[in-house]
């Protein structure tokens, strides 16, 4: 895509009743994950003021921060492939018949859902192991599998999207 969209207009290859599910789940999970980041700002911010002015700041904000930035950041992720706003270098593909370009960006999405995919199935089995060695953080002793967890459905969704574009590409029609 070479011009960037506002947050409110969906792409023209969204524009189908799977499309527009995948769109409003990706936006709301996006949501959640601004949301997310915005407590983790205020925690920070009340933490340093209170270290700043002697009262002490928040145990632990750390690794909330660590924990919370990674599960909000993983929400972001469909959100960005559903709006196809990846990095995406076609200056080799550029001058190419259409029906190439269309094959092509349905490979790189297949390949795109392939790493998500293998990010799940590990981060699964991860979770387990997590689990299993009862692993907490340090100081607030937050279960690590939690938000390890948590980051799981931002990378199902954003394979499923990337499935959904490989599908389009792969059957559009270009003259």
């Amino acid at each position: 895509m070479s011009e960037t969209l506002s947050v409110n207009q969906i792409p023209i290859l969204v524009d189908t009743p799977v499309g527009r599910v995948l769109y409003q789940i990706a936006r709301k999970l996006a949501l959640l994950g601004g949301f997310i980041f915005l407590i983790l700002i205020a925690i920070s911010l009340y933490s340093l003021v209170g270290r700043k002015l002697g009262f002490g700041g928040v145990v632990g904000d750390i690794e909330l921060v660590q924990a919370g930035s990674a599960v909000a950041g993983s929400l972001f992720l469909p959100f960005c492939t559903i709006m196809y706003e990846h990095l995406k270098v076609d200056f080799f593909t550029m001058k190419l018949p259409k029906a190439i370009q269309n094959k092509m960006d349905a490979l790189a999405d297949l390949a795109l859902f392939a790493v998500a995919i293998l990010l799940v199935y590990r981060m699964i089995f991860q979770s387990m192991a997590l689990y299993d060695f009862a692993e907490v953080t340090a100081l607030m002793s937050i279960p690590v599998w939690v938000p390890n967890m948590l980051m799981i459905p931002g990378f199902i969704l954003m394979a499923l999207c990337s499935l959904y574009y490989c599908v389009v590409h792969a059957t559009k029609k270009e003259v």
